[in-house]
């Protein structure tokens, strides 16, 4: 309710503006929606970092989601603890991990064998166990506004393949330095049904009873968003 004029006048133009009153109600509609589940909602950095609104969905008793160094060190900067904050994101460099580990995050969310093995020298060299979680290509149909933008269909390049999955999985739980608590999936952005998220939770919960059943003592599903 406050006039765009009067906020133009006062700090100028261009300017970008938010609604503090909107964040809040689509944060509790979705807290909401999700009472009787045992959860926490993880607000994704690469959608707007913006300081603001970060400290905002802290005071709101959200944890956050990033996916670079640079958004570890902002979700830090607006007050979020380690324990608040799951790393995820492909590509990551050895440094961005080393930053992880040391920040005591909540969860790494590993793309391929190959980070899994990476995160687990670097544990090592800080004398430290890393908590980890296996991005899954939970491989389903994935109806949305364009094809670049569905991640969790057969052949598309995120994640560990999921007929892969439970043998990196293996291979985790005989490691010293990384500990498996999760397992993650992103099926895609924009999406309009909840058809892919059913489709691959069911995929991740028989993927998770392997999993127990191999020895992993998994905590936590991360279902993405989108």
């Amino acid at each position: 309710d406050v006039p765009a004029e009067a906020i133009a006048l006062a700090a100028g133009t261009p300017a970008f503006i938010y609604s503090a009153s909107e964040i809040r109600d689509r944060y509790r509609r979705l807290t909401t929606a999700l009472k009787d589940c045992p959860v926490r909602v993880h607000y994704s950095l690469k959608a707007n970092a913006n300081r603001a609104i970060l400290a905002l969905l802290r005071e709101l008793g959200s944890g956050v989601d990033v996916v670079s160094g640079g958004e570890l060190a902002r979700a830090l900067a607006a007050g979020f603890r380690g324990s608040d904050i799951v790393q995820g994101g492909v590509g990551k460099t050895a440094t961005e991990l080393r930053e992880a580990v040391q920040a005591g995050v909540k969860l790494i969310n590993v793309e391929s064998r190959d980070e899994l093995v990476l995160l687990d020298s670097i544990a090592r060299e800080l004398g430290a166990v890393a908590p980890v979680g296996l991005r899954v290509n939970p491989e389903v149909v994935v109806p949305n506004a364009h094809e670049y933008i569905a991640t969790g269909e057969r052949g598309h390049k995120f994640g560990i393949p999921h007929v892969d999955a439970l043998a990196v999985a293996r291979e985790a739980i005989g490691l010293g330095h990384v500990q498996l608590v999760a397992l993650d999936m992103h099926v895609g952005s924009q999406l309009t049904t909840l058809d892919p998220y059913r489709d691959g939770l069911a995929r991740l919960k028989a993927l998770a009873l392997q999993i127990r059943a191999a020895g992993a003592d998994l905590k936590y599903l991360d279902i993405g968003g989108g």
